[in-house]
């Protein structure tokens, strides 16, 4: 799994997204929408949602860029206040500190080659799986009869039906995964204003939500989030000390959120009890990072499903089942 990770991980997103959309395919194609057309319909209606949060991002960006004139002279106010500190208390002359600070510089520019080499194998990274996940999606879809027809081969006749089950509690779970999800962001959005709001930042509900929803893309997105309310209530108290405190409210929501948030609340969804849910969390960052925090939980859940129509299965069953 580790080794193969780079063809796995791609491939997995994109049976995760058939099954999401799978219902809503299924339905068009019972209206009498041709396959390929109900399959272009999905995929366009999931292409909409993520084009509105990549708008928000966007917008985010440039509020942001839109406050930087004052940000850099609150910044710039910030830094001579620094200086002084360090001069009065360390004896460091302001010449003395600009040369060290030059040469700093000078030794990071050293290694930023390897910055720049490691960020355009991100960036091409991110664009391979913009274009193969939605497209072994679409294979997924165009191709699922013969894929049922290929895994019922290695069951007996009288186990079909069995089969049958297995794969539409499958669809089910995907669907629920997804609800538990959009219930972890409205949790995450809930946490987020409520802290905003008791350290008086102007807009508490719609800077919490957008955050939280933000979270969808990996490290960037709480990023670029927190800076907005982190800059603006800056701007307005002219006290670091505010910012900071954002910054750590946005810490802690994100902690609970990884490790008790998630788990209970996507396990729940899944039938999943939470211990399991944790393990499988933290293998899954182990394994495949944060792809395999993302998939690693649904395929527990897949994992339940089988083991619960087996006699043999059964303490595997009883061990992975919610408690409820």
């Amino acid at each position: 799994m580790v080794i193969l990770k780079g063809f796995l991980i791609p491939l997995f997103y994109g049976l995760l997204l058939a099954l999401i959309i799978y219902p809503v395919c299924k339905n068009l194609e019972k209206r009498k929408v041709p396959r390929p057309f109900a399959i272009f319909i999905s995929m366009l209606m999931v292409a909409v949602v993520l084009g509105s949060i990549l708008y928000i991002f966007i917008l985010q960006l440039s509020v942001i860029n839109s406050e930087l004139p004052e940000l850099s002279l609150r910044l710039e106010q910030l830094v001579i206040k620094f200086q002084s500190w360090v001069t009065k208390n360390l004896g460091m002359s302001v010449v003395e500190q600009d040369n060290l600070m030059i040469d700093t510089g000078k030794n990071m520019l050293t290694s930023l080659g390897e910055i720049i080499k490691g960020s355009f194998s991100i960036a091409a990274a991110t664009i391979f799986n913009i274009v193969i996940i939605p497209l072994y999606a679409t294979l997924f879809l165009s191709n699922r009869g013969k894929l049922v027809q290929f895994i019922s081969s290695f069951f007996e006749s009288n186990q079909k039906v069995r089969l049958q089950t297995i794969l539409t509690e499958t669809i089910r779970i995907y669907f629920n995964y997804i609800k538990g999800m959009l219930k972890v962001y409205l949790i995450v959005g809930i946490l987020n204003s409520f802290g905003l709001w008791i350290l008086g930042v102007d807009y508490p509900f719609l800077f919490g939500m957008a955050t939280a929803f933000m979270t969808i893309i990996p490290y960037i997105g709480i990023m670029v989030s927190a800076m907005l309310p982190m800059s603006m209530v800056w701007i307005e108290t002219n006290n670091y000390l505010y910012p900071l405190g954002v910054m750590g409210m946005f810490a802690l929501v994100q902690y609970l959120e990884a490790n008790l948030i998630f788990p209970y609340v996507v396990g729940k969804q899944l039938g999943v009890n939470m211990l399991v849910s944790i393990c499988a969390i933290f293998l899954g960052g182990v394994l495949w990072g944060v792809s395999g925090m993302i998939l690693f939980l649904p395929f527990v859940a897949m994992l339940r499903i089988i083991s619960g129509h087996f006699e043999k299965l059964q303490p595997l069953f009883k061990l992975l089942k919610s408690n409820e």
